[in-house]
């Protein structure tokens, strides 16, 4: 179970357990793609971005994985959210 012990955190350890059992049986990225966006969803989240920062300088790895509308993405590397993103600064 999940640190901090109650309902929410074995809802949370239930439902990693079940995306780290259903990932075990991934013959694909794709496949291990659509279980991790399926658990996130089940989860409540719309979106959600996994990123891969060698450097703060670094944007080409920025999107690893997304679940983000296209527009917004476009619109984010466009702009160079990246550069004012406190999350992508911190990392």
């Amino acid at each position: 179970m999940l640190r901090g012990g109650g309902a929410v955190s074995a809802i949370l350890s239930a439902d990693f357990m079940g995306f780290a059992e259903h990932s075990n049986q991934c013959m694909s990225l794709v496949d291990l793609k659509e279980i991790f966006d399926k658990s996130l969803r089940d989860l409540g989240f719309d979106a959600y971005v996994f990123s891969l920062v060698r450097s703060r300088y670094d944007y080409d790895g920025h999107f690893v994985l997304n679940r983000y509308p296209e527009e917004w993405s476009r619109h984010y590397r466009k702009y160079d959210y990246m550069k004012f993103d406190p999350v992508y600064r911190m990392a």
